[in-house]
């Protein structure tokens, strides 16, 4: 009825007049019936779905019909959305075409497909999988011209990828153009679109991390860190999807407009918002480039107001040199603290000078330079010393690979109960028993009682601290340990404050790797919130 398809003998009741109804091909209902079928429709509710400008034939009276129409143009939409994140064109037409019919406005309908396109390309991240295949790292051997990519650096990329070379577009030279030169852009569709945009559609999804970084980093560094920390946390690397600035950003409009702060608090803050979960990429931790930089400062705050979680992570090269820092004790730990402490967020730099001016008004705004500066040195010396304790737990497991049994002993003073609950309750979630010698440190059994329980253990941690120097029984028991049950049992000794141990204890640790660490200190006062104590 007005080339529009009935269903069967009930859609043919709404129409009195039978002059209106033409028939069919039998292969016509077939095809009706499959798309009912993918929809979920029952065949008692097949209707009519009428074009809202045909008032004639869009005579609807059921809460029924309207209920099927509205089904109807979210299962269209779904599929919309799905066809445009496979790119898949003909199928794109098509769906745009069903709701042009549905809603019987073609305008509406190429714009709510535009409409798509855009957010899908404002919320896409570039897959990890990309960024360690062998197709990225020969766009960049290709583009630099050097086989090194510990030597190529983001910023110097850049401009291989981004500037044209004189006489590219007139010779169309593919492999000097700038990326993205080609193609519209889903966002605003204009010439030129982001890095992003130009990946095939498995490596460009809705995203799951924010990237913080600097592009002063090497490519090197860049995929080295990654690649540590999907396979550390037993990630896959093609589910997920990063917002990284270099490739989601469209370069070709910064470029023109001479960089990106003007929309900073309209864009930035709702993208970590949404995103929900930071990655802070360090470039190492001895003075890194990252706490130089006005955009990864304001980064970090920023995830901080927002509470969004946040993981740092390092080059493998850097995170092994930090963990050999931390084991040589507290000079080692101290270093560490020192130099991830050095944060002015005043003295911090952008490439661009407007971006650098807009992002530290933003901070004044925030509570000035020292706010942000406390915040940022909070969150560097709070993973600090999660690593800390990661390194040291991940030392105190590997007793349980031991061939001595499965238990584990630990050996402390009553002052660090606490510590202790928290080494034993990680212990237990491991697999492992803990015997944690509380009716010895109370004096309730004998020494030789002890050294029994110990005998029966994969190993033995020892929490020392200036109570435990002071207290005999204590002492005997790293003693005994230490000289004569070495080769029956795995010893991990962990000093817990900064103080300076006996001649004793140093002897007795001379043979023996140990771990410091730092007890937990309150972050954060109970004062006003503009206070100046020392909480």
């Amino acid at each position: 009825r007005h080339e529009i398809p009935l269903f069967y003998a009930r859609a043919m009741r709404k129409c009195d007049d039978e002059s209106q109804v033409r028939k069919c091909l039998a292969d016509a209902y077939g095809k009706m019936e499959h798309w009912a079928n993918e929809n979920g429709l029952p065949r008692d509710e097949w209707y009519p779905f009428a074009p809202a400008d045909v008032p004639e034939v869009h005579d609807i009276e059921t809460k029924q019909e309207k209920a099927l129409i509205a089904k109807h143009e979210k299962a269209l939409i779904l599929e919309l959305e799905e066809a445009s994140w496979n790119r898949e064109e003909n199928h794109i037409s098509q769906v745009e075409e069903c709701l042009s019919k549905l809603w019987g406005n073609k305008e509406r309908a190429r714009q709510h497909v535009r409409d798509v396109g855009k957010k899908q390309s404002e919320a896409a991240g570039v897959s990890v999988a990309y960024l360690l295949s062998d197709e990225f790292a020969e766009l960049v051997k290709s583009r630099m011209g050097e086989e090194d990519l510990s030597k190529i650096t983001f910023a110097r990329l850049k401009d291989k990828l981004w500037f044209k070379v004189d006489g590219a577009v007139e010779t169309n030279m593919e492999a000097e153009m700038p990326v993205g030169w080609g193609q519209s852009c889903p966002r605003d569709h204009k010439g030129g679109c982001s890095l992003l945009d130009t990946l095939l559609p498995q490596h460009r999804r809705p995203c799951t991390h924010f990237l913080s970084w600097t592009w002063l980093m090497t490519v090197s560094d860049f995929r080295s860190a990654l690649e540590r920390w999907v396979e550390t946390n037993g990630l896959n690397p093609s589910k997920v999807f990063l917002w990284v600035c270099f490739f989601v950003n469209n370069q070709f409009r910064i470029i023109i407009g001479e960089g990106q702060g003007d929309d900073l608090d309209t864009v930035f803050g709702p993208n970590l918002k949404r995103i929900n979960a930071m990655v802070a990429l360090l470039d190492k931790w001895d003075s890194p480039a990252y706490l130089t930089r006005i955009w990864t400062i304001f980064e970090q705050f920023m995830a901080m107001l927002l509470e969004v979680p946040v993981q740092m992570i390092l080059p493998a090269a850097s995170h092994d040199s930090l963990i050999r820092t931390f084991n040589r004790g507290e000079r080692g730990i101290e270093t560490v603290l020192r130099s991830l402490g050095r944060v002015d967020s005043a003295k911090a730099k952008a490439s661009l000078q407007a971006d650098e001016e807009k992002v530290k008004d933003m901070i004044k705004n925030a509570g000035g330079f020292d706010r942000v500066n406390d915040a940022v040195k909070e969150s560097m010396i709070k993973w600090a010393m999660g690593v800390i304790e990661s390194n040291f737990m991940g030392r105190v497991l590997k007793l349980k690979h031991q061939n001595f049994g499965q238990r584990i002993t630990i050996s402390y003073s009553t002052q660090q109960r606490a510590f202790k609950d928290r080494i034993a309750e990680r212990l237990q979630t491991s697999g492992l028993k803990v015997w944690s010698g509380s009716a010895s440190a109370e004096g309730q059994i004998s020494m030789t009682q002890w050294h029994r329980q110990v005998q029966d253990s994969a190993g033995v941690v020892f929490i020392i601290s200036r109570a435990f120097t002071k207290n005999e029984a204590r002492m005997k028991e790293l003693q005994h340990v230490t000289n004569h049950m070495q080769d029956a049992v795995g010893i991990l000794p962990v000093v817990y404050e900064n103080f300076a141990m006996p001649e004793e204890i140093i002897s007795l640790l001379s043979h023996t790797r140990y771990v410091t660490v730092q007890p937990p200190v309150e972050s954060k006062c109970r004062c006003a919130r503009d206070c100046r104590c020392a909480g």
